[in-house]
């Protein structure tokens, strides 16, 4: 009886062979990634710390240099330097980071920040936008809050440059500036305007949560796109082992900030992804919107419309929504 024998070419397994090894030694591989986060801003300082802290990176395959900044510019004249690798922002300041870094995308988002707001002292006789024609309204210096300022009074039909006047204050100054009938209103931004609400009795007009985003330098994401997805999982990791560490993250982000611990939590709460806790399961979802694209093409309309970025600056080309897994 005649033997059937199988006959494996040596060339061929050799190839497959390497082709194992290969992607083998690729997902045992290390990969340097340095990140850059908002001291300030309690959900990027959040990620910050807690990648810092903890073993998730090294868990992914992944050695991180964390760095913190105190000001979007510094964060955006690293990237432009290529000193940083990912980091984070939120609308308007993307757009500026953007538009000023050609070799940066954004990929995707960690929900909100917290809140933008209109609000009046609880005892004023302001209930409604309308009732603003011919008072100040004090702005906390930001770019999306004074967005927003003019887009709620067009909408409610006043002209912002006539029948209001807006007035650009510090956080330190802009609740003295708050006196007599002239001022009548003030919009700020999360973490300072749950500050402001402490300090003193405001009634909110209105308001809307504003969102953040999360940037990476093309041509690293082009050389290692396997750290992407490496990326993605240690990002949803940090929120999760954030959302059952609650007391020592605040702790840390407040160390870190110099804001009251109370404050960040209540911000924090705010997002979509840190009310994960206990044994809840729902996933921490990270991929862009709609309404977050939605928002920056806003954005970059009003800043084009304002002479602040230039002309063809189109947004969606700078956006990679496929980046991160649905």
């Amino acid at each position: 009886m005649k033997k059937n024998n199988l006959i494996i070419p040596v060339g061929l397994t050799l190839i497959v062979l390497g082709v194992g090894l290969m992607e083998q030694l690729k997902s045992n591989r290390i990969y340097s990634i340095r990140i850059g986060c908002s001291a300030l801003t309690p959900i990027h300082c959040l990620f910050g710390e807690v990648l810092g802290r903890t073993d998730i990176l090294k868990k992914h395959g992944l050695h991180g240099e964390i760095v913190f900044f105190m000001h979007g510019n510094d964060q955006s004249a690293a990237c432009k330097a290529k000193k940083i690798d990912a980091t984070f922002t939120c609308e308007i300041p993307a757009i500026f980071q953007l538009a000023a870094c050609p070799d940066s995308r954004l990929i995707g988002t960690p929900g909100s920040l917290g809140r933008i707001a209109l609000i009046v002292p609880r005892q004023s006789g302001i209930f409604s936008l309308q009732d603003l024609k011919g008072k100040t309204i004090l702005i906390h210096e930001g770019a999306s809050a004074t967005m927003m300022t003019r887009k709620w009074l067009k909408v409610c039909g006043l002209n912002p440059d006539r029948d209001v006047k807006l007035i650009y204050s510090d956080k330190d100054n802009i609740l003295n500036r708050l006196s007599g009938e002239e001022a009548g209103a003030i919009v700020a931004w999360d973490p300072w305007l749950d500050e402001m609400l402490k300090k003193k009795e405001f009634r909110i007009i209105k308001e809307r949560l504003f969102r953040s985003a999360i940037v990476m330098m093309e041509g690293y994401l082009r050389k290692y796109p396997e750290v992407v997805v490496r990326y993605e999982a240690a990002l949803k990791d940090a929120f999760r082992w954030a959302s059952n560490n609650k007391e020592a993250v605040v702790g840390w982000i407040s160390a870190r900030s110099g804001i009251e611990q109370k404050i960040i939590k209540d911000v924090l709460e705010l997002n979509e992804n840190w009310v994960l806790s206990g044994h809840q399961t729902r996933a921490v979802d990270l991929s862009l919107k709609q309404e977050d694209i939605g928002i920056l093409k806003e954005c970059n309309d009003y800043l084009i419309k304002n002479g602040q970025i230039p002309l063809d600056f189109d947004i969606s080309k700078k956006i990679n929504s496929e980046a991160f897994n649905k």
